[in-house]
């Protein structure tokens, strides 16, 4: 079985030019050239930083997994720190938002928006013990051309064989179930 590819990936390189910034308009602070040069010589220009978003969250117990593992991958130094939570609120804030719901008794008869006053989205609590967290973000800094895809990809087999978390490798997240939102009706329901 495979590891599920719907991650969401974001990628963060750091810069620093005046002379981008002086084309918007928008100027550094006064700064000498000892602090400047401090800086560029303090920047890994060949690094790149990944975020990653997984579609299935990993556990991890409160304050036991805080190394960052480091080791030479193919092609380049590799630095991989612990997963880390997410917030889930956004994925589901305006999941009823300009939504028409439908409205009849035997046939749908039109589709009406829901009243302004109502709540537009619904979350899931997930029953994790308190010891856990439910992690669903993962950061990989590596020197550019080195595979974090893969290298992230292996660690994650290993994550599921050795914790027994087997849903990391389901193509979408089993603790993900229908949610629902209620209320009353009223006699044109």
């Amino acid at each position: 079985m495979t590891i599920s590819r719907e991650w969401g990936a974001y990628l963060v390189k750091a810069t620093m030019s005046e002379d981008e910034l002086a084309k918007k308009g928008r100027f550094w602070p006064d700064l000498s050239e000892a602090e400047k040069s401090t800086y560029e010589e303090d920047l890994l220009l060949d690094f790149e930083t990944q975020i990653y978003l997984f579609p299935n969250p990993i556990w991890v117990k409160i304050d036991e997994v805080l190394d960052v593992l480091r080791f030479k991958g193919d092609g380049g130094e590799v630095r991989i720190y612990p997963p880390f939570e997410v917030s889930d609120k956004s994925e589901t804030s305006g999941a009823f938002d300009e939504v028409l719901i439908p409205e009849g008794v035997e046939k749908v008869e039109h589709a009406v928006p829901l009243p302004e006053s109502a709540v537009r989205g619904v979350r899931m609590v997930h029953g994790t013990d308190k010891q856990l967290k439910w992690c669903r973000g993962i950061r990989v800094d590596t020197q550019s051309g080195v595979d974090s895809f893969k290298i992230l990809t292996l660690l994650l087999e290993h994550i599921c064989q050795f914790t027994h978390q087997w849903w990391i490798r389901a193509p979408h997240n089993p603790m993900h179930g229908p949610l629902c939102m209620g209320g009353g009706n009223n006699k044109r329901f």
